[in-house]
């Protein structure tokens, strides 16, 4: 009966495989539109992808749980979130209570985890540098110019928390190696978020 059972499964698993169009050309394609994203200019010449989404839209974006997750941090935890832009969650992570409304309820009632913001282009704004330099590197660091496959783990050490919204997984060109990295990256028990 067993055995049956087995054939069975299996001809019902080639015949779906059948009726399925085929995975690499929708793979390509996608490739291409997450390309031609991340190189789109815009007026100014400068690439024209999102740079500064909050906190808020984080939690609206990310799977449930992430607000949780990130309120539960304490100040020895770690936060890496991969294709920063201008690392405008982090600021809002940090931001003073009266100004952090939309993003309370991930930012917790205790100390901040520190934070390190990963982007291709250093899209650093005045309001980053203020608030890091008031905050100090040993909470947050802003790290620009490579891929997160580029990084070692002596260079980033390991995170609770990793975040990538539309970030390097969008445009990863060898989804299991960036995977790779990603979990090199995550402390035992950790978690990854990203759409």
């Amino acid at each position: 009966r067993l055995a049956v059972l087995i054939i069975i499964v299996q001809a019902l698993e080639l015949r779906a495989g059948w009726s399925q169009e085929p995975v690499q050309p929708r793979m390509n394609e996608e490739f291409l539109k997450q390309e031609k994203i991340y190189h789109s200019r815009g007026a100014d010449g400068r690439r024209s992808y999102t740079t500064d989404r909050g906190l808020s839209q984080y939690a609206e974006l990310l799977p449930s749980g992430f607000c949780d997750a990130l309120g539960r941090l304490g100040s020895s935890d770690r936060w890496l979130d991969i294709g920063a832009g201008q690392g405008q969650a982090i600021l809002d992570y940090y931001a003073p209570e009266d100004a952090a409304a939309p993003a309370e309820k991930c930012r917790g009632s205790g100390a901040r985890a520190r934070a390190v913001a990963i982007s291709i282009e250093d899209r650093r704004t005045d309001n980053w540098k203020q608030q890091a330099a008031r905050l100090g590197d040993d909470r947050v660091r802003y790290l620009s110019g490579k891929r997160l496959r580029q990084y070692s783990p002596e260079e980033l050490g390991k995170f609770q928390i990793i975040t990538d919204v539309y970030g390097g997984f969008s445009y990863t060109e060898d989804l299991s190696l960036f995977m790779e990295k990603v979990l090199g990256f995550l402390e035992v028990g950790g978690t990854f978020y990203t759409l």
